[in-house]
């Protein structure tokens, strides 16, 4: 199909509230070019997945959107609690069917209400995403269930500079979700935000750009370690590449209100780092890392892309990155098919 300039959304799977219902799943979105979307309703995203699973969002070229690019949702463990009153989908819960609300509601008990697990969203190509909102990604995952898989996606030229996006983002407690094979390319503020027991491996995530924040550039994240205890996260065969001078390859630790987040709680090894405009900082990440514990095997070293310069991030035979046993990626397979 061909969706563009629509009011809201361009294609959603919404199945009922938290509860035993559970009807919308096994459904295919394929091959769909979707764009100028939320021309009315500008927070939608141009596919929507809540209340859902078991699906495939495959082969997809998504891009000039108001908000995200693709979003995978449920509902957060916290609104099933006291804790969530007032909060938003809190009305969309089945109490009859979910029982009596918990004074501090925990993921065992919730998880048999969020259907949007198993969901594999994959090949899909995503650019100028967030155009007009903040607080948004290329692909959004948040309050969903287990077992979700975000692989061989293409995100690229998210070029808003708005500080509060990422290509790709595990959010609102989101936990067992695989985020690999990605690539990331241009895109502002952040690459992958990373929360709790997430996998992050074999991504590349390549030349991102400063965002404003406060009227300033401030630098890129490549990584944001976002909420913890990370135990049982792993960060692993990734290729973070910067081009210029200033780097920010982690952003992690304290935060206002979530668990403290460091890379040194996850299986963090096999990664390599490079900052072309200053090799000498793209040492220094691997000497402080490895002091903590972490990214015993991982090195600091040009990946040799063919042409990173114009978006070539095929590796050359020689590149270092293949010893550290990164499987290289195969952009030709991702985006609309014929």
């Amino acid at each position: 199909n061909h969706i563009e300039h629509i009011g809201a959304t361009g294609i959603l799977l919404c199945g009922y509230g938290p509860g035993t219902k559970d009807v919308n799943h096994h459904n295919l979105i394929f091959n769909n070019h979707i764009h100028d979307v939320g021309e009315i309703y500008a927070h939608a995203p141009g596919i929507m997945v809540w209340q859902s699973g078991e699906n495939r969002v495959a082969n997809n070229l998504v891009h000039h959107t108001p908000y995200a690019g693709i979003v995978i949702s449920g509902v957060m463990t916290d609104f099933f609690s006291r804790y969530g009153d007032g909060r938003e989908l809190v009305r969309t819960i089945r109490w009859h069917e979910v029982g009596e609300k918990p004074k501090e509601a925990t993921l065992e008990q919730v998880r048999p209400f969020l259907h949007s697990h198993d969901n594999l969203v994959e090949c899909n190509e995503i650019h100028h995403a967030m155009e007009k909102l903040g607080d948004g990604n290329g692909i959004y995952i948040r309050g969903a269930g287990a077992g979700n898989v975000i692989r061989r996606n293409y995100i690229h030229h998210l070029v808003s500079p708005v500080a509060l996006q990422s290509a790709i983002r595990t959010d609102g407690g989101q936990r067992d979700t695989l985020v690999a094979e990605n690539v990331i390319y241009r895109c502002t503020s952040q690459g992958i935000q990373m929360k709790l027991n997430n996998r992050v491996e074999n991504n590349i995530i390549a030349d991102l750009i400063e965002p404003i924040l406060k009227g300033e550039k401030v630098p890129a994240a490549y990584l944001k370690l976002r909420e913890g205890p990370m135990t049982g996260a792993t960060i692993r065969r990734n290729i973070l590449y910067h081009p210029g001078k200033v780097a920010e390859f982690y952003d992690q630790g304290n935060t206002r209100r979530l668990g403290a987040a460091w890379a040194k709680e996850a299986d963090t090894d096999f990664n390599l780092y490079y900052c072309a405009g200053d090799p000498d900082l793209s040492r220094a990440v691997l000497k402080k890392a490895r002091r903590e514990g972490i990214d015993a095997h991982s090195i600091a070293a040009d990946p040799l892309f063919v042409d990173p310069a114009n978006g070539d991030f095929r590796l050359s035979p020689e590149s270092p990155a293949l010893k550290l046993g990164f499987l290289p990626i195969d952009l030709s397979q991702m985006g609309l098919r014929d």
